[in-house]
C-alpha cells in the first residue's frame, strides 16, 4: 500500500550540472511540499571535467569536501542514548493464583511478574513522566468470555469537555501522565487471565527482558501477551460500539475522540498515527473489537497489510513462537493521547546526507532513531518512478548511523529520498 508512512525527506545529487561547477556547495533550499513529500535541494560532488576549473584544482575540492563529510560522519558515529527514563514501579495483588498450573516453569508467580514486567516496559521505557511512579496491578486468573485474557485500568480520569461530549483518559494514563492517582489507594489496573488459556497456551520466557530463548512448543509468548493488555491499560480503550458506531452517552475515551465510523468500519485519525501510518489507522471490525487496529487478510474489510496484521495491537491473532514489540506506530497513538514521550522517538524522517565514496559510490547518511524502520528509494527524476533501493529494518532501541550505498548512475544524475516506515 503505497500511502503506507509519509515524512519522505529526498535529496537530489547531480554531478554534472553547470551550477556545481560554479558552486560544488550549493546552499541547500526548500521546495514547495506535495501532499506529504518534502524535496530537498543540494548540488553535490562532481567528476573532474574541462572547463574553466583544472582537474587538479577540483581535486583539491574533492580532497576538501571529503574531509568535510569524514568530519560528518565521525559525528553520526556518536551513538545517542535516549535519556535516563524516571522509573515506574509496579506493585502485584494476586487474585485465583491457587491451583494455576504452566507447564514452561517452576514458578509461576515469580514468572508471571518477570513476564509482565517486561512486557509492560517495552511502553514505560518511552514515557517521560517528571517523577517516580507506583501502579498497583491487580493479576486475576478467572475465566474470560474469550478465553484468552485482557486488561484494563480500574477507572478513567477527565480530561476536558470538547463539543458537548466529556472526554476521559484510562486512568493509569492520567497517573503516569500528571503523577495524580485519580482513584487513590485503590488499585490501579486489572490484568485477567484465563487459567485453560495459562495452562495451555502461555509460555513465559526465563529471561524476559533479553527475549532471546527460544519459544517452545505451540505456545503464545507471554511478555507480547502483558505488553499487548498493557496498551489496552494505557490507551487503546474506549466505550465505542464495534459493530455499529455507536455510544452509550454524551462521553468519550481519548481513544474515542480520535476515532470515526464510516458505517462499516472504524478509523482512528489521531494526528501523529495518521502521519506515520500515511492515512487514517484501520481499527478491527472482524475477530475483535475496535480498541485495536488491523483486520484478517481474508476479509475485505480495511487494514489488512502486514503494519497492522504484525503489530502489537493487532486484532486478528497472536501467532505461537512469535515475539512482539512495541513499535512506532504503537507509540503514535500515545503522543496522540498526550502521553509524555522520551525525545529520543521521532515521527519525522531524518535529514539525508549524500557524499561521494571512493569516487564511484553514492552515499547515503541519516541517523536513526529508535523504533524507526526507514526505505531509501531511488530514481533518476524526482517526479518519475521511484525503485526501492534498500530497507533498513533497524528498530533497534538508541539512535545509530545508518548508510546505503550505490555505484554512481551512469547519467550522473540521482534523486533519493528516505520513508520513516511505521
Amino acid at each position: 500500500m503505497d500511502g503506507l508512512g509519509i515524512r519522505w525527506t529526498t535529496r537530489f545529487l547531480n554531478t554534472d550540472d553547470p551550477a556545481w561547477r560554479a558552486d560544488p556547495v550549493a546552499e541547500s533550499r526548500w521546495l514547495p511540499a506535495v501532499g506529504p513529500i518534502r524535496i530537498v535541494l543540494v548540488m553535490g560532488l562532481g567528476t573532474c571535467g574541462t572547463g574553466p576549473f583544472s582537474p587538479r584544482y577540483e581535486r583539491r575540492r574533492v580532497r576538501l569536501w571529503l574531509l568535510l563529510m569524514t568530519a560528518f560522519a565521525a559525528f553520526l558515529g556518536a551513538e545517542v542514548r535516549p535519556a535516563a527514563a524516571v522509573e515506574i514501579e509496579f506493585r502485584w495483588t494476586f487474585e485465583g493464583l491457587d491451583g494455576a498450573t504452566n507447564p514452561t516453569t517452576a514458578d509461576l508467580p515469580s514468572a508471571l511478574v518477570s513476564n509482565a514486567v517486561a512486557g509492560f516496559r517495552q511502553w514505560t521505557r518511552w514515557c517521560s513522566p517528571e517523577s517516580p511512579r507506583s501502579i498497583e496491578v491487580v493479576l486475576r486468573i478467572q475465566s474470560y468470555p474469550t478465553g484468552t485474557g485482557g486488561g484494563s485500568s480500574v477507572t478513567s480520569a477527565f480530561v476536558r469537555n470538547s463539543h458537548g461530549l466529556d472526554i476521559f483518559e484510562e486512568g493509569v494514563a492520567a497517573e503516569v501522565r500528571t503523577g495524580i492517582d485519580p482513584n487513590g489507594g485503590d488499585p490501579d489496573m486489572i490484568v485477567t487471565i484465563d487459567p485453560a488459556y495459562l495452562r495451555d497456551w502461555l509460555w513465559f520466557d526465563p529471561d524476559p527482558q533479553l527475549r532471546q530463548a527460544a519459544i517452545t512448543g505451540e505456545r503464545v509468548d507471554a511478555v507480547s501477551f502483558f505488553a499487548h493488555e498493557f496498551g489496552h491499560v494505557l490507551a487503546f480503550n474506549g466505550w465505542g460500539n464495534t459493530a455499529d458506531g455507536s455510544y452509550p452517552g454524551n462521553y468519550r475515551s481519548r481513544f474515542d475522540a480520535m476515532t470515526r465510523w464510516d458505517g462499516a468500519h472504524w478509523y482512528y485519525s489521531g494526528s501523529t498515527a495518521r502521519a506515520l501510518y500515511g492515512s487514517d489507522v484501520p481499527l478491527s471490525s472482524i475477530s475483535n473489537t475496535r480498541t485495536h487496529y488491523g483486520n484478517p487478510q481474508s476479509s475485505a474489510a480495511p487494514g489488512r497489510d502486514p503494519v497492522l496484521i504484525d503489530g502489537l495491537m493487532n486484532g486478528v491473532a497472536f501467532r505461537v513462537r512469535q515475539r512482539y514489540s512495541v513499535g512506532l506506530l504503537d507509540l503514535a497513538f500515545l503522543r496522540d493521547q498526550e502521553i509524555a514521550l522520551d525525545p529520543a522517538i521521532r515521527f519525522t524522517a531524518p535529514e539525508l546526507r549524500l557524499s561521494i565514496v571512493g569516487g564511484r559510490q553514492t552515499r547515503v547518511d541519516w541517523l536513526a532513531t529508535p523504533l524507526a524502520r526507514y526505505r531509501v528509494e531511488a530514481s533518476s527524476r524526482a517526479d518519475g518512478f521511484w525503485q526501492e533501493a534498500t530497507v533498513d529494518s533497524g528498530s533497534g532501541l538508541t539512535a545509530a548511523p545508518r548508510f546505503y550505498e550505490e555505484p554512481m548512475a551512469a547519467s550522473l544524475a540521482r534523486f533519493y529520498r528516505l520513508r520513516l516506515m511505521p
